[in-house]
């Protein structure tokens, strides 16, 4: 998949080009062949982020979800691997405010790294 997307990428003339969900090393190994390229860790508290997915809903087996079958979702292999993966971030952003906090911090970061 890392591969695939990288054909894709190349192919396009956008100044920033972002990869949502990334959960294995050789995306960030794809990634980090970019020039300029840039990992960015953005976590938030495990109550938190169960309640953003309840209000989104944005996929079925979202709807509805209880915090148990949440809990137990966190444990796949596909997601316990990603806090090592924030390690090796190059910047970090705790998501445990409002919005426009987020706003701000994302506003801040793309500020400092590409103006």
């Amino acid at each position: 998949m890392a591969h695939a997307a990288k054909f894709n990428v190349g192919s396009d003339s956008a100044d920033v080009t972002v990869f949502d969900g990334i959960r294995g090393k050789q995306q960030v190994k794809m990634i980090k062949t970019y020039p300029n390229s840039l990992i960015v860790y953005i976590s938030a508290k495990r109550e938190l982020r169960y309640q953003r997915l309840n209000k989104r809903s944005e996929k079925v087996r979202e709807t509805g979800l209880s915090y148990e079958q949440f809990m137990k979702e966190e444990k796949v292999k596909t997601e316990t691997g990603i806090p090592r993966l924030g390690q090796k971030a190059d910047l970090k952003i705790e998501n445990n405010g409002t919005l426009e906090e987020f706003r701000e911090k994302v506003a801040k970061f793309y500020n400092q790294a590409w103006k």
